[in-house]
Parts: C-alpha cells; sequence; structure tokens
C-alpha cells in the first residue's frame, strides 16, 4: 500500500473473512491510524475493532492458557518505509519504562471510556501528574480521543509544556457512536422523566464497558505501571487488574454518589402516593440490587467469567443490596479521589471518598473562541460593575429540551443575576439550542443584556 497525502484524516485498513462467502463482501473488523502518525515509526500495531461493535477484537484463547493469556487483543501489525527509507524506530516500552524509573519517576496508567466529558478530566489529571508529581502517564480509552489526548499532552521535545509527553493506548468501543443510535437517544431523552429508566442505564454503567477488560489488562501487564487510576464505570475492571497483576489502584470520579436525584411531583395527591417507590428506587440498596443483576445476565462478558478466567475467586453468586465493589475497596483501604470543593459539598462525607478541588483543562482556543471570550469577559464586566450576581448554566451530554433551558435561563434573569449558558451534548443539538437561544434574547428585550450562551 502507498500513502501519498499525508493530509487526508484516517486511513483505515479493512479485514475481510474470506472463508464466508456472504460475509465476504463486508469488513469483519477494521483499524484506521492517522497518515501522520503512519509516518512516525517504523512498525505499527493497530488495535482491530469490530465493525458492527466497535469493540475491540480478542484472539482464540488456546486450551490450558495461563489466566495472564486470556483475551489478548488482536492487531494489525505494518512495517512502514517511507521514500525507501524506513523510519526510525521509536523506544520500546520496555526501555522506556526502565529509564522513567532510573530517573526516579512513577508510570501511572489512567484507565476511562466514554463521552468526551469522560476523557477530558483524566487528560487533565494525566497532565497534573506529569507536570507537578515527576509522572510518566499514559492514557488507556477510546481511539476516538487519540488526537485529543495527544494534543494536550505533547513533551517539551514536541513544543508542548511537559518533560515527557502523555501516552495514548487503545481501549476499543466507541462510546460517543453508540450514544448517537436511536435507542440509546431515546432513552437519555426519556430518562429525565423516569427514574426507573435511569435506574437501568445506571445499573449498566459498568457492564457496558466489561468488553474492554482484556485491552485494558493487557496494557497493564506490558507496560507494569507503578498504579493505575480508574475511572467510575471501570472499577471491576480496575479491580480485576489489580488482583491479579498486583498493582495498586486509586479510583477517580466526577460524582461522590450512585443516587438519582430526588425530583419534584406536579402533583401533590400523585407525589405523596409515589413517594415510597420513588424512594426505593432512587436509593443505593436498588442501585446495587440492579447492578449484581446485571452483571449476571449471560453473556460473553459476564463480571464472574472475567475473575474466573484471570485464575480469582468469583463473586458471591447471590444477589443482595449491598454496593460490594464499594464496600470491597473500602476494606482494602482505596481511595476513591472526587475533584470537586467540600465547600459545595458539606454533607458528602463518604468513607474512603477524598473531596478535592475542581480539575480544569486548559486549552489552547481557537481564533474562534477567542472573539466568543472576549465577548464573554465583556458581559461578565459589564454586569458586575452593574452590582450583578453571573451564573454559569452548563449542560453536559445529557439531552435538555431547548425550551427548558430558556426557562431556566428566564427564571434567573428575574432574580436579577447574569446567566452564562454552555450548551453542550451532540453536535446538531448544541447548535440548535444555541440558535433558540439568540431568537429568544432578542425577543426578551427586557433581559436580552443579562443572557449570554457559549457553545462548548
Amino acid at each position: 500500500m502507498v500513502v501519498t497525502d499525508l493530509s487526508a484524516s484516517r486511513i483505515r485498513f479493512d479485514v475481510f473473512d474470506t472463508a464466508d462467502a456472504l460475509a465476504s463482501a463486508v469488513p469483519w473488523a477494521s483499524a484506521d491510524i492517522a497518515p501522520a502518525d503512519l509516518a512516525r515509526k517504523a512498525q505499527w500495531s493497530l488495535l482491530l475493532s469490530h465493525t458492527d461493535s466497535t469493540e475491540a477484537v480478542y484472539g482464540a484463547t488456546p486450551n490450558g492458557a495461563a489466566p495472564a493469556d486470556v483475551r489478548l487483543p488482536a492487531f494489525l501489525h505494518l512495517v512502514v518505509t517511507r521514500d525507501g527509507e524506513t523510519p526510525k524506530e521509536s523506544p520500546s516500552a520496555s526501555s522506556a519504562a526502565a529509564d522513567s524509573r532510573a530517573e526516579g519517576r512513577k508510570k501511572v496508567m489512567l484507565i476511562t471510556r466514554g463521552t468526551r466529558g469522560d476523557v477530558q478530566p483524566f487528560v487533565a489529571l494525566a497532565r497534573g501528574l506529569a507536570l507537578h508529581c515527576n509522572c510518566e502517564a499514559m492514557v488507556v480509552t477510546e481511539l476516538r480521543w487519540k488526537d485529543f489526548v495527544k494534543k494536550n499532552g505533547l513533551g517539551a521535545d514536541e513544543g508542548g509544556d511537559l518533560p515527557r509527553r502523555i501516552r495514548f493506548r487503545p481501549s476499543g468501543g466507541d462510546t460517543t457512536l453508540k450514544v448517537q443510535s436511536r435507542g440509546a437517544r431515546f432513552a437519555m431523552t426519556f430518562g429525565q422523566h423516569s427514574d426507573t429508566l435511569q435506574a437501568l442505564m445506571l445499573s449498566r454503567s459498568e457492564v457496558e464497558f466489561f468488553s474492554s477488560e482484556g485491552c485494558c489488562y493487557y496494557w497493564a501487564k506490558k507496560e507494569r505501571p507503578d498504579f493505575i487510576v480508574f475511572g467510575f464505570t471501570l472499577t471491576h475492571i480496575a479491580m480485576i487488574i489489580s488482583e491479579s497483576l498486583e498493582i495498586p489502584i486509586v479510583g477517580f470520579t466526577l460524582q461522590p454518589t450512585r443516587e438519582i436525584e430526588r425530583r419534584e411531583w406536579n402533583v401533590r395527591m400523585l407525589g405523596d402516593a409515589l413517594e415510597p417507590l420513588a424512594a426505593a428506587v432512587n436509593g443505593v440498596e436498588f442501585q446495587a440490587f440492579l447492578q449484581q443483576a446485571m452483571e449476571r445476565i449471560p453473556s460473553p462478558n459476564t463480571l464472574n467469567s472475567l475473575r474466573i478466567s484471570r485464575g480469582l475467586l468469583p463473586c458471591p453468586a447471590d444477589i443482595d443490596t449491598e454496593d460490594r465493589q464499594t464496600a470491597e475497596l473500602l476494606r482494602q483501604n482505596i481511595c476513591k479521589v472526587v475533584p470537586i470543593s467540600s465547600e459545595l459539598l458539606p454533607d458528602q462525607a463518604v468513607d474512603g471518598m477524598k473531596l478535592t478541588d475542581f480539575i480544569f483543562l486548559h486549552e489552547n482556543p481557537t481564533q474562534g473562541a477567542k472573539e466568543l471570550l472576549r465577548e464573554v469577559e465583556q458581559f461578565i464586566e459589564k454586569n458586575k460593575k452593574a452590582g450583578k450576581a453571573v451564573v454559569a448554566m452548563t449542560f453536559s451530554s445529557m439531552p435538555v429540551g431547548k425550551r427548558k433551558m430558556l426557562q431556566i435561563a428566564a427564571e434567573l434573569v428575574r432574580q436579577e443575576v447574569a446567566c452564562i449558558v454552555l450548551a453542550a451534548g451532540q453536535p446538531e443539538a448544541a447548535k440548535a439550542c444555541c440558535g433558540m437561544f439568540y431568537q429568544n434574547t432578542f425577543r426578551m428585550q427586557q433581559y436580552s443584556n443579562r443572557i449570554v450562551r457559549m457553545r462548548t
């Protein structure tokens, strides 16, 4: 294969099953890479992903394989030459690790999956560990975020501000693509109004990512980090890796509890009648029960099948109302760091949880963003001079109706508050929301000087 245009966004390699005549026209698996990346090294091993699910492909496990050798990720191996010359080979992971430890640096592996809101705090944390704690950081997450990790993790020798670059390793999967499906959109939209639907989605928050256990385990075994930082949705995977490979772990979660926020009922009588049921559905006991049930539903990757395959004892077969992984983390004195100030959550003192300051990722803004930031700065300065409080109203990937957003903003400005609205989520939805805000704020002349919107 000859590549002549290094400015192309991605090069995709499709793998076909030639033994199946019916399936031979449809790729069975694929791998992709940016041309500029391809030119950097003489050899590449690209993780293969299923074309239908985007989850990682794993090789067949031979009989009698050691626990550490099951679910090995499948890679497409490439040899690269450029203009007849082979690019310089990069140092191996083992030699890089030896150099790091010789220089007294700790090696940390951060594992997370999800949309950008799940990945960005880990990139910010990786930068902090590299800048302030003399650590060599590696982020294991979905391929979609490779460029994002690399852009914010450049070393000093690459024009960045870090002593050593943050490395990326693929976990398989594409959550962003999955949440754009019709079923996922339906669940997220109506989940805002249904405690039961929210409970079901929350109970599957870990099961959905069990397919990445093989990749995370593989990279931990290969890289041998000094410790692993895991996200909320990869708790069980981190515990399996830690127990099997004897690597310390620490949690980094963006929410202090697993409870569903209580909602107000519009009809008093209906609220009184359904309050006991709502309290049960929203409680941590019901959540623990549902999660354990989901972990036992027959599938290629149940919690106990993962544990047994690694030579570990299975979880108890019964289902109860104890949040077992949290209880076990407490027994093992494993801390979960929550980047929320204790001043905002004075009553959230939970054993095993450490509240810290907020964490932010500061990126170099584009020209368009700079112009918007100047507009926002002027807006803030103007309203502060007028003695008004300035409130930022933010929305993440969960869809919030345009009408609801406008109602909240209008209610805020009626309270003599200047409101900055950050509309995020899906690009199309964000664009529609922003347009809605502009149209309606111009109509509301009495409020137009107190609402400004930003698109994240």
